[in-house]
Formats: C-alpha cells, structure tokens, sequence
C-alpha cells in the first residue's frame, strides 16, 4: 500500500515536471541555494523544532514556496508557520488547481528576478570565458547568471538578438555543470528540414520511411549531458509538443519505433525571436516556453555595451599576432553593430589578412 509521503512526493513530481530539482529532506541549514529550484515544501516532514529552527529561513523565502499541507498535519506545526505561509494546498488535493498556481508563480516570480539567490559560490575558472570577453556591467551580471544556471539541472532559455554569444554561452553552461564531462549536443532546428527535424532529435527505426535507416537522434547521443536546441521558436508545432512531453516525462519514441526512451539531458534552447509574440500568434505554445524557461539568460546587443568592443576587438586581433590602433578602436565603438559580435568578428578578421602588424581604419570595411 502507498504511503502517504509516496503519495505526496509522486504527486508534487508530476505538478513540476522534470524542470525543477526537488528536495525532501527535512534539513534546511545552508539549503538556501535549493529556494531558485524548489517551490513546493511538504511541511509534513517538518517538526515544531525544525519550524523553529529555521523560522526565518521560511519566513524570508515564503513568497518562493508552495506550502503541501497534510489534512492529517499535526495543527500545532502548522500553527507555527501561519504568518509565513503565503501559498497552501491541503494536501489530497486539486491537480490541475497545483499545476495553474505552481506556473503562474514561477511565471511570476521569473520577471522579478526573485529567483536569484545570494547564497551561490560563484568561484569558478575565469579561463572558460575566454571566448565570452567583457567587463561592462550587463556583462558582469551575465556571467553570475551563467554560473548560477551551472549549478542547477533546470532548462535554461538564452535569448538575444542574432550574433550575441548564445552558442558561447550554451557551451560555458555545460562546462561549469555537473554535467561537463558528458556529451555536449548542439542542435540549430532551423537548419533542418521540417520533415526530418523528428528525426534528427529523436531518431528512427530502418523502414520508418522511404530510405530510412536505423539512427540515434540527439537526445540519445546527449543522453547524460547537455542538449543545445538553437533557434527554438523555429520548431514547428509538432516538435514543440515533443518536447514538451520529453521534458514532462523524461521519455520519447523513434520515428517508426513503438518502443518508449527514456533520456536524461539538460536542456539549454535560445532564441532571437519575441516567443511571447509568438504565442499571441499562434505558433509557439506558452506551456513549452514555461518549461524551457526554467532559468532565463537575456544578451544584450553590442550597442548596448560599448564598453566591451575595444576589449572584444583587441582579443580577436591578438589571435593574428596584430594589434589595433586607438583611433580605429574609437571608430568601432561609434558604430551601431547590427550584426552583433560576430559582425565584429569577420569584420577584424577579414582586417588581419593585411600583412600590416597593427589594424588601422582603412582596414575596416564595415558594409560587405
């Protein structure tokens, strides 16, 4: 027979998904970082010295919680916790009621940065941004972001404009994670052919269609790592609700296979389209993006941080053995950068085949 604590953990499982790592330890000391990814705690397994002891701890972090509250809960503990619970269900309760609250307050409490946590141990290797180069102050939030989203299992969304570093990005996530000594896969849906995206992601059996032969597909071969799906409001409808499912429940089938997977991958999507717009519109669904959106990541534009450019510029010459002039330098930050970094970066690069050691303005050819 289930037991009541299966009965609440089965069920606090299937409201989540697979998008938040889920704590049910009664211990709380030093568990601070846990409130970015745990938004349901089962007082159940809480005594009145343990709502004591961490009193303020709950009280500070309420406003992040969904409170499961056992019908057979001793009054007295929930007593204690009356002016810190902000959000309670009384637990056997309404499924469809827990999964609208839960969304809506990580919907909610995302736009706030509330999910931000000051508890992190951001000591990492300054080495793994080598690609990845600035110091303006977006940049320098950027990079808390980037360390904070390694040290937890949810999907991450990059968004940005074209050009920003978003590959850069997915791949320095995957370095500093649990994850980095498994397979990192890189995935652009808008390079593949509608018709065989499913495929490409899932895999297929010999005989699935004409030519068909026996293939892994990416979340097979990411499988204990990281997939990178870039461009992910190019998906089509029906990759969308396969992904959905593979991030609710972990599983999937082969294209041509009745055989259910299971895969365990760290999703990392990014765009650079408005996916909000796009759920207005019709063609982007809204639970997926709340699922891929477990941790958000916005790049800013290279106008937005001129600051960096010379230091961005002066790191790509210096791959050619080349330095740059000051009055070349001035120039660069003056203009506008449509196509972002890697503008930049074929605009220097096409500068060092001069046969000159130091880039100078007439070297610069902005328009091509």
């Amino acid at each position: 027979m289930i037991t009541k604590r299966e009965d609440i953990l089965q069920f606090t499982r299937r409201v989540v998904g697979n998008c938040f790592i889920l704590n049910f330890e009664a211990e709380l000391a030093g568990r601070l970082i846990v409130f970015s990814t745990l938004i349901f705690l089962d007082v159940s397994l809480l005594s009145k010295e343990d709502v004591i002891k961490y009193y303020e701890l709950l009280k500070k972090n309420s406003k992040k919680i969904i409170f499961l509250v056992s019908s057979l809960n001793d009054e007295s503990v929930v007593n204690l916790l009356s002016d810190v619970i902000i959000h309670k269900l009384v637990f056997p309760c309404n499924e469809k009621q827990a999964v609208s609250l839960f969304w809506n307050l990580v919907s909610d409490y995302k736009q706030n940065n509330v999910f931000e946590s000051k508890s992190l141990d951001l000591n990492y290797d300054e080495s793994l941004f080598d690609d990845f180069i600035g110091e303006s102050k977006q940049i320098r939030f950027v990079k808390r972001k980037i360390v904070s989203c390694a040290q937890s299992n949810l999907p991450v969304l990059l968004s940005g404009e074209t050009g920003t570093g978003k590959s850069t990005i997915a791949k320095i996530i995957h370095d500093l994670s649990g994850r980095n000594k498994a397979p990192y896969v890189h995935i652009n849906i808008s390079n593949v052919d509608d018709t065989f995206a499913e495929t490409e992601l899932f895999g297929s059996e010999k005989g699935a269609y004409t030519d068909a032969q026996k293939r892994d597909g990416k979340f097979k071969t990411a499988d204990g790592g990281t997939l990178f799906i870039d461009e992910i409001g190019n998906a089509s409808m029906s990759i969308q609700g396969k992904l959905l499912t593979i991030l609710d429940t972990g599983n999937y089938y082969s294209v041509g296979s009745d055989v259910l997977k299971k895969t365990d991958v760290r999703l990392i999507c990014a765009t650079n389209a408005d996916l909000k717009l796009k759920i207005l519109k019709g063609e982007f669904r809204k639970d997926l993006l709340y699922r891929i959106a477990g941790d958000v990541i916005h790049l800013p534009s290279l106008k937005e941080r001129k600051k960096d450019i010379g230091l961005i510029a002066k790191h790509i010459v210096k791959k050619f053995g080349k330095t740059i002039s000051d009055i070349t330098l001035r120039k660069l930050e003056t203009y506008p950068w449509p196509g972002n970094i890697r503008q930049l970066q074929f605009c220097l690069e096409r500068a060092c085949k001069t046969q000159k050691s130091e880039i100078d303005i007439q070297d610069i050819e902005f328009d091509v």
